[in-house]
């Protein structure tokens, strides 16, 4: 097999490769970088003289190889919330902007580009989704499937934006997460006092606990002699499925939470007033249940409002008046409230930051708080929560001015 020198040519800001095999011309596109069409170039005739062969790559669009990817392997592997991530990715930018495109015809500045103008409205968390989504998928178009050669995005970076040029009036602080007052958490709690929304804040305020863990929350996960919880799930909305589950808390595992007398009033005082209700309207009362029902080789613990065939009950802790499930989706307008109400800007997570930075203000053990939280790791804790507030920096001076007295 015989492959003659390769030649560049530009047109336009691009720069396009050529190189002759076996008497068959093949012009293909690179970069706007000679450098790196090049070296692409060279990559390619060393392979095709490896393999003996020239290698035809598929003609499938991404939106193709992005369904491929997605049902072979995220679909049945990863946790719903990763899930969710990666289809809005999908969804909602990558395939409007290169779906239709062929993966064959992608360029590395096509991906650049596309990252490039996602980096300028989203935060790094966001964009990550669309790294991985964007990898993955051309990793495997490699490997195992062979549609294309090689990966382009092993090429694409994403890059550092510095804020900071000129001068200090361009620098703008980055506060991480978000938390409330202790006057304003009053505020909250007095606005909600008689309502659905009472509980919730009481147990998240006290414990931690994310939205969906607290609406998991069943009578049988408290022990009230110990004065714990035993947080070992979490509720969420299934968008593929169209109904509301029960499925693992974020980090996977299960933990055991303590909390205060605050909260076991509260608590005891919720169950004495379910079960009064239950007296009272009787069949009207929803009898919240549950069924294990199997979707494509997966089970989905499914949660109902009313009994079904082969459901088992479920009695959960945080429930409207009439016994009907209180949901994620429910506790979202808990903000619009508040910031109708008290013109206070709130979300229900900002309570669990809130109880985190109050146990590292007051001296807790961060291996505590970790644990406490569910995080996996001590890193993702101390990242969260690395921000230091008048009250610790405060107290960082007072060390010092103790110590050299």
């Amino acid at each position: 097999m015989a492959i003659t020198k390769g030649g560049l040519i530009k047109r336009g800001n691009k720069w396009y490769y050529r190189y002759c095999i076996n008497g068959k011309n093949v012009y293909k596109p690179g970069t706007e970088d000679k450098k790196e069409t090049q070296q692409i170039m060279q990559a390619e005739i060393a392979q095709a003289n490896a393999d003996g062969e020239i290698f035809t790559p598929s003609s499938i669009t991404l939106e193709q190889l992005l369904n491929i990817w997605f049902d072979e392997c995220v679909k049945d592997i990863l946790r719903h919330g990763t899930r969710s991530d990666y289809l809005n990715a999908i969804n909602n930018h990558i395939v409007p902007a290169l779906g239709k495109k062929k993966i064959k015809d992608i360029t590395i500045d096509d991906l650049q580009q596309y990252v490039d103008s996602k980096q300028k409205d989203y935060a790094a968390s966001t964009l990550k989704a669309h790294f991985v989504v964007l990898n993955g998928s051309f990793k495997y178009a490699v490997y195992p499937k062979n549609y294309i050669k090689s990966n382009p995005m092993l090429y694409v970076t994403k890059k550092k934006i510095n804020k900071n040029v000129d001068t200090f009036l361009d620098i703008v602080e980055d506060t991480n997460i978000k938390i409330i007052t202790t006057e304003q958490y009053h505020k909250i709690i007095e606005l909600n006092m008689n309502t659905m929304y009472y509980l919730p804040i009481l147990i998240s305020y006290h414990t931690g606990l994310r939205a969906g863990e607290v609406c998991g929350l069943q009578w049988c996960d408290i022990d009230f002699n110990d004065m714990s919880i035993r947080v070992n799930k979490s509720m969420f909305y299934n968008t593929e499925l169209k109904q509301w589950e029960l499925g693992r808390t974020k980090g996977g595992k299960p933990r055991t939470v303590n909390f205060g007398n605050t909260l076991m009033l509260a608590l005891k005082a919720e169950r004495k007033k379910q079960l009064q209700l239950k007296l009272i309207l009787g069949q009207e009362y929803k009898s919240t249940c549950y069924t294990i029902e199997e979707d494509d080789g997966q089970k989905h613990i499914v949660v109902h409002n009313e009994k079904v065939d082969n459901s088992e009950d479920i009695e959960f802790i945080c429930r409207k008046d009439d016994g009907e499930i209180l949901t994620n989706q429910t506790l979202k307008y808990l903000a619009k409230k508040v910031k109708n109400k008290l013109d206070i800007d709130f979300n229900f997570h900002m309570l669990r930051h809130t109880h985190a930075t109050i146990l590292i203000e007051n001296g807790a053990i961060m291996k505590d708080v970790q644990e406490r939280l569910g995080h996996t790791d001590i890193r993702i804790t101390m990242n969260t929560y690395s921000h230091v507030t008048k009250k610790m920096k405060q107290q960082t001076v007072d060390i010092f001015e103790n110590a050299i007295i």
